[in-house]
């Protein structure tokens, strides 16, 4: 599932995407810039294919791009100056899905570092980094995706992340307390000594269940990034899907549970800090 930006426009060392426009447009150097998208624009278009694939069910509401000059810099140089290194000349870049749980977009998009994993709570299935899903289904019917107040729970906010995942740890379906544990990737099994798998990738899994499952309709493959410098939050999405009556009691379930234990609000902070890992349930 990847979305390729054809051409780049590159000022004083920075490269940018055409879209953004002549010098990566109008936005200041380090805050994000959310532009609205029309429906029939081709990046639009695109991300209603990329759901369409996974989530038949799934209505794009609204599409906005992120246009944040510091985090694309950083992203990009990571990937074509260090990872593709390492990575034997594959950057492995796929779009993928992300929940904000809690917290909207602007949250996560008002911290310097953007999705940064070590704001990760841990317990996750692979410990302390950033879960991204193939499929959206998974954050939507997990606890995961930012649910639009008075929807009833069908009408979610998302990220959709462009991650350089470059040469993948894979798990399969296997969780221990060993994995959970996890801060970073395992050191590979073939090339030079020493040297660490640069993602991992795990699944299918199913954010309600304390394990693999590949049998529910928001069972996922699910990557794991714990360096923030590999992702770039591209878009902010709204969606309203339909959800069986299974998800829709965990989603009931999970926010009675939260409201109990939530105690007050805590003060906001200058920078606030982004979602947690969204890791697996458990």
């Amino acid at each position: 599932h990847e979305l390729r930006l054809p051409c780049t426009y590159t000022h004083t060392h920075m490269t940018f995407p055409t879209e953004w426009g002549p010098d990566g447009g109008d936005g200041g150097p380090t805050e994000s810039k959310l532009v609205p998208l029309s429906p029939m624009s081709n990046e639009s278009l695109l991300i209603k294919t990329l759901l369409a694939r996974s989530c038949s069910s799934a209505e794009l509401k609204t599409v906005s791009r992120v246009q944040n000059k510091k985090l694309w810099s950083a992203y990009s140089h990571f990937r074509d100056a260090e990872l593709i290194h390492s990575a034997g000349g594959d950057v492995n870049e796929m779009l993928l899905f992300h929940g904000t749980a809690e917290r909207p977009a602007s949250d996560v998009l008002a911290h310097p570092q953007g999705l940064d994993p070590r704001f990760s709570k841990g317990g996750g299935f692979y410990g302390h980094g950033i879960y991204l899903a193939e499929d959206p289904s998974y954050p939507i019917g997990g606890r995961y995706a930012h649910r639009i107040s008075g929807s009833g729970g069908s009408r979610v906010q998302l990220l959709i992340v462009k991650a350089a995942l470059g040469s993948q740890q894979e798990m399969g379906q296997r969780i221990s307390a060993e994995t959970r544990a996890m801060r970073m990737p395992d050191v590979r099994v073939e090339g030079p000594p020493r040297l660490l798998y640069d993602s991992v990738r795990g699944g299918p899994h199913r954010p309600f269940q304390s394990g693999g499952g590949d049998n529910g309709c928001d069972a996922s493959i699910v990557h794991v990034v714990y360096e923030s410098r590999q992702m770039y939050p591209a878009y902010v999405i709204e969606v309203e899907m339909e959800m069986g009556a299974e998800v829709v009691a965990a989603v009931r379930k999970n926010s009675a549970e939260g409201s109990a234990s939530a105690g007050p609000a805590p003060k906001r902070q200058r920078h606030a800090a982004p979602s947690g890992g969204g890791g697996g349930g458990g």
